[in-house]
């Protein structure tokens, strides 16, 4: 009889909280992705290339992300009985890092050439992303019965799945004060610009109380590039910059949490 770690001793053991935190991590980047797919793309292509990024396209986008998830459960599921699951989630993990980068490299791509190659690099790198989400989920129960045995499985996935509720409230509202607050920064730097005249004349109120006009919605980035050069460069292709790097880390921290991750001493185990 194979011995198992039984469930009420799983969470005493190291390897638990690695893979929880690492799975918990994983998942709030890609439903970040998830929930603001559509939103990023428009706001980063629909700008400098309205031929192509329609909201039609657009849409597209987001339906490619099912079938990116299914594509990456499929395949890594196949794939980790061959070369194993601790070296999957390694793969799966440490190449979300270059591949949450080629976000903003792509959109910094585009806004110096408003060519369609960056669209493609931003496109199959965020599909990537989401089929390392679903081999994630896919292989996630098979590394389980690996680490702690086979008999307890069911209740020790859902133990470590307890991050996945709140994943799915934080990584949208991560993105979301990311995203606000590179706004308010553009904001405050292309304000910083103006004459202070030409300023209050346009919004009614000083330079002081720029932020009460942000909240209120008053003053915009476009509004603001109206009042200066026609060269001034427009931010809001880049509001996303800040939000992809820390995804980037999330998926440091959880590639290491599996490169710690080592078979769990048999005195946990149990074979009755």
């Amino acid at each position: 009889v194979t011995a198992s770690v039984p469930a009420s001793v799983a969470s005493s053991t190291p390897q638990f909280w690695l893979l929880w935190l690492g799975v918990g991590l994983n998942a709030t980047a890609s439903y970040s992705i998830i929930a603001s797919g559509k939103t990023l793309m428009l706001e980063s292509f629909g700008g400098l290339l309205p031929h192509i990024v329609t909201s039609g396209f657009a849409g597209t986008f987001v339906a490619m992300m099912s079938v990116s998830n299914l594509a990456g459960r499929v395949f890594f599921s196949a794939i980790s009985d061959k070369i194993g699951r601790r070296l999957t989630f390694h793969i799966l993990w440490a190449s979300c890092i270059p591949l949450y980068l080629c976000i903003p490299l792509s959109v910094h791509w585009l806004v110096d050439t408003a060519t369609v190659p960056p669209l493609i690099l931003f496109y199959t790198s965020t599909l990537l992303i989401i089929s390392c989400m679903g081999a994630t989920a896919a292989t996630f129960p098979a590394y389980v019965a690996d680490l702690f045995g086979p008999k307890y499985v069911a209740a020790i996935h859902g133990q470590v799945l307890s991050f996945l509720i709140p994943a799915g409230f934080i990584g949208p509202s991560v993105i979301s004060f990311l995203r606000e607050n590179a706004l308010r920064n553009f904001m405050k730097d292309l304000a910083s610009k103006i004459n202070p005249e030409a300023f209050e004349r346009a919004f009614g109120a000083s330079h002081d109380r720029l932020d009460e006009l942000i909240q209120a919605k008053v003053v915009s980035i476009q509004r603001l590039l109206e009042l200066l050069p026609p060269e001034t460069l427009d931010p809001s292709p880049f509001v996303y910059d800040s939000t992809m790097m820390v995804m980037a880390g999330f998926h440091v921290v959880a590639a290491g949490c599996n490169f710690l991750i080592r078979p769990v001493d048999d005195k946990y185990k149990s074979s009755a």
